[in-house]
């Protein structure tokens, strides 16, 4: 018999699993530490499915903050505790993220037999399998699975999987260099994603537009990134910024748009129309503090001036440009020095809770 932990503990327990929750995505630390002080009530036996929810939140945890190795640790550690269909769902999207195909597959494919998971699930299910086969470089079956997916969220109504999948489908497609399914999947997701929120319909057409550059169709890409841009520009500005830990290369900002419109312009040499959509990035960058699109805007813009013949202004530029980059060197010794420091945080965090889940063998 297994000894039950006191309601107070339990009690407790769930209040620091909420205030870990509370920090996830802004204070690693901590979430951590409250996430061992929840385990911590649980005592040394019992209460396994307790255990197994501190353990797959501590994993959510560190998949935001891409210590995937830990992530996929702790999903493990919690499916051991408590078998559940979310949980290894959870670790197979671990292992998609860390491109751990075969495990992700070998670990997703017994759930297509699930009859226990909601609908909702199963298009993940499918949709996951369908990363794991596009990521091994498999694209017919990636295909296949997203197209199982799709069937299910159509047919159940589940609106915002209709966007993602035709969009997966697509980028499938364009993978394998069969632009002309690419291009009729990239409609259908831009047309299911204009009646998503805002944020969704403009991150579709970027990825629209991306493909529409790949294809040299620059007149379209521009059209499709001004539209895009007059509306991240009319969304207020809480809104407007793309919700995350840390801005990708990828992120979604009026700077970076305005940056690939002028390089659509650039690729036709028409350095004109170019410029005022580099002037924009540059002046919006430096107002976002956003280093990345300041430096590649301002020597892009050196060169257009370079191209054009205007040497006093290209090498002015250029000056500038290398007073960024000196900025970003800096910037960057300094996030390095604070990821050692968080990750020795880290370290001692995750040796604590390894030490209370040994006290329990």
């Amino acid at each position: 018999m297994e000894a039950a932990t006191p309601r107070s503990n339990l009690a407790r327990h769930k209040a620091f699993l909420d205030s870990a929750r509370l920090y996830q995505s802004t204070q690693i630390e901590k979430s951590i530490d409250f996430i061992a002080q929840a385990i911590s009530e649980l005592g040394t036996r019992g209460n396994k499915k307790e255990l197994a929810e501190s353990l797959e939140l501590l994993a959510e945890v560190y998949a935001n903050y891409e210590q995937l190795d830990l992530a996929i640790s702790n999903y493990k550690d919690a499916l051991e505790a408590n078998y559940s269909s979310s949980t290894a769902l959870a670790l197979g999207k671990a292992y998609i993220r860390n491109a751990q195909w075969s495990d992700a597959i070998s670990l997703l494919a017994p759930l297509e037999e699930d009859k226990l998971l909601v609908a909702y699930q199963r298009v993940e299910v499918y949709e996951s399998l369908g990363d794991a086969y596009a990521g091994s470089g498999d694209i017919n079956r990636a295909v296949a699975f997203y197209q199982q997916g799709l069937n299910i969220a159509s047919k159940n109504q589940i609106s915002p999987k209709i966007p993602d999948l035709n969009s997966k489908i697509a980028d499938a497609y364009a993978g394998a260099n069969r632009m002309e399914e690419a291009d009729a999947y990239y409609n259908n997701s831009l047309s299911e994603a204009k009646k998503q929120a805002p944020q969704r319909a403009i991150q579709e057409k970027e990825k629209v537009a991306d493909f529409l550059n790949k294809t040299s169709r620059f007149d379209d890409e521009i059209q499709l990134r001004k539209s895009s841009l007059k509306e991240l520009e009319t969304m207020p500005s809480g809104i407007a910024k793309e919700p995350g830990i840390v801005k990708s290369r990828d992120s979604i900002t009026s700077q970076r748009i305005n940056y690939k419109i002028a390089n659509a312009y650039i690729a036709q040499d028409k350095y004109d129309d170019a410029i005022p959509y580099l002037q924009r990035s540059i002046a919006r960058a430096d107002l976002e503090e956003d280093l990345i699109v300041q430096k590649d805007a301002t020597r892009k813009l050196s060169e257009v001036y370079r191209q054009r013949g205007d040497f006093n202004k290209a090498l002015e530029t250029y000056q500038k440009y290398v007073a960024v980059v000196d900025t970003l060197y800096i910037r960057k010794e300094q996030e390095i020095s604070r990821a050692a420091r968080l990750n020795r945080e880290i370290a001692a965090s995750q040796n604590r809770i390894s030490g209370l889940e040994q006290e329990r063998e």
